[in-house]
């Protein structure tokens, strides 16, 4: 007796052993009686259905009512072909929980036979596969992502050999999948890559990082095409490289367009020194006949002369003066595009350029009716180290701008002390008008290239501090 109780003991332990395994592998065991329709499940059928052991109605008829409707005929197909000993019970089909949560189910059974070979009895496992099919799903939307990206796509094992290229990879290269399986990458290659180029790309891939970079590739036809490449390793489970996957873009239309823009970059930088040089000369073989005026000009007013024609020279030396500074805005303008230009530091004395602006100036005014007045600050200091030439024509300009677009009324140019630091002072000038003045989106393009006010007359003050901080003038008083 003690020996069948320990047996039975045994076998009730095996029995829970067996359950308990079959239940963590979200496998179910079920027994169908084919005379009378009743249906026995185990604790695993009740786990995958997320029932309470017991409440199963234990019917056929009830277990078919939770089959998706859909799934029902392929369900019946293989029962039938079961019963009629045509094939083993096998099939797939998707139920809907009580919780409304629709899972997939692997079912398969063996069908037992009487004495006369006629079914009675159907005993069977199912497993629940939904996560199994899921993955699947995930897989084959990859796959068609992959398949359909307009990117190319190729994996290779370990030794660099391809296994895999998607249908973009054939597009652009025009080799086919079959030509390539077996291969190294590297039979697209154009011009070969540098040795620290390859170098530096297993070395980075072998230590599990992504390396990025461009290759220069040929097609089938022997055309040459640019790739912008990512190639990452590809780890298993236990985080160990078993393949590595490169995807790469064709940038052959971007890398043309680059190449454009930089020919066309270089032959603008070309024509604008040409051009900067084609002034450079001009306004030196114009300056040279100019200076001899102005020279000619000067000794002739050295002798005895009419104050008729004295007046008549002063006028051609000032007209002169006027043309030689042209010459020099065009020298400054071609310095200014080719970012050549400078400043110099010179001593000059503020009163000559005053008095210059004024000789040139003064003359327009009268003719308009219009009065110019110069208002320097006592504190302005006269003797000065900078740019005069700059300074001339900055103020030259304003006040040619004043006496143009003022009809009536007066032009005033004033200068001040804006700051004193040590030896350094930063003067602030002035020229405002009764003019048709400007609008604040005009005075914003004050700076840029030739702009213009044409509006209603108002009244203008145009401060030059920030211009006249590049001439950085020191007092030497």
């Amino acid at each position: 007796m003690a020996g069948r109780k320990k047996a039975e003991t045994d076998l009730k332990e095996n029995q829970d052993r067996l359950a308990l395994a079959l239940l963590s592998s979200g496998i179910g065991i079920w027994d169908l009686s084919l005379a009378d329709g009743k249906m026995i499940w185990d604790e695993g059928m009740y786990h995958i259905f997320g029932m309470q052991p017991g409440t199963f109605e234990g019917t056929r008829e009830s277990f078919r009512g939770r089959i998706l409707t859909e799934d029902l005929p392929a369900f019946e197909s293989a029962t039938l072909a079961a019963m009629e000993g045509r094939a083993p019970f096998e099939a797939e089909f998707r139920i809907r929980r009580k919780d409304d949560r629709v899972m997939c189910l692997r079912a398969k059974g063996q069908v037992y036979r009487d004495e006369h070979n006629a079914p009675f009895r159907m005993l069977g496992v199912c497993e629940n596969i939904t996560a199994e099919r899921e993955a699947g799903e995930k897989i084959r939307q990859l796959s068609q992502v992959v398949e359909q990206s307009p990117t190319m796509v190729i994996i290779t094992d370990l030794n660099g050999q391809i296994e895999y290229v998607n249908a973009s990879f054939s597009e652009i290269t025009g080799y086919s999948g079959e030509e390539a399986i077996g291969r190294n990458p590297r039979f697209l290659r154009g011009p070969e890559p540098a040795p620290a180029l390859s170098n530096n790309l297993w070395a980075v891939v072998a230590s599990g990082r992504t390396w990025k970079g461009e290759f220069c590739n040929r097609r089938k036809n022997g055309e040459v095409f640019w790739v912008d490449s990512a190639i990452s390793p590809v780890l298993n489970d236990q985080k160990k490289v078993t393949h590595f996957m490169a995807i790469q873009q064709d940038i052959t239309l971007r890398k043309e367009m680059e190449k454009a823009l930089k020919d066309a970059k270089e032959a603008a930088e070309a024509a604008t020194e040409a051009k900067g040089q084609f002034l450079a000369n001009m306004s030196h073989e114009i300056r040279t006949p100019m200076n001899a005026i102005v020279g000619l000009a000067y000794l002739c007013q050295q002798t005895d002369m009419t104050p008729r024609q004295s007046g008549y020279l002063k006028k051609i030396t000032v007209a002169a003066d006027n043309l030689l500074g042209i010459i020099n805005e065009i020298l400054d303008f071609s310095k200014a595009e080719a970012g050549k230009i400078s400043l110099e530091t010179i001593e000059f004395d503020l009163d000559d350029i005053l008095d210059q602006l004024s000789d040139l100036i003064t003359g327009k005014a009268q003719e308009k009716g219009l009065e110019v007045v110069f208002l320097t600050s006592p504190e302005v200091p006269t003797k000065l180290i900078g740019d005069p030439l700059r300074l001339e024509q900055i103020l030259i300009n304003l006040a040619n701008n004043a006496v143009k677009y003022t009809p009536s009324g007066e032009i005033v140019i004033s200068s001040e002390v804006a700051r004193r630091e040590n030896d350094s002072v930063w003067l602030r000038f002035t020229v405002s008008d009764t003019g048709i003045g400007m609008t604040e989106e005009q005075q914003q393009k004050l700076f840029q290239p030739f702009t213009q006010a044409d509006s209603q007359s108002l009244a203008v003050s145009a401060e030059l501090a920030s211009a006249w901080q590049s001439v950085s003038a020191l007092s030497t008083q």
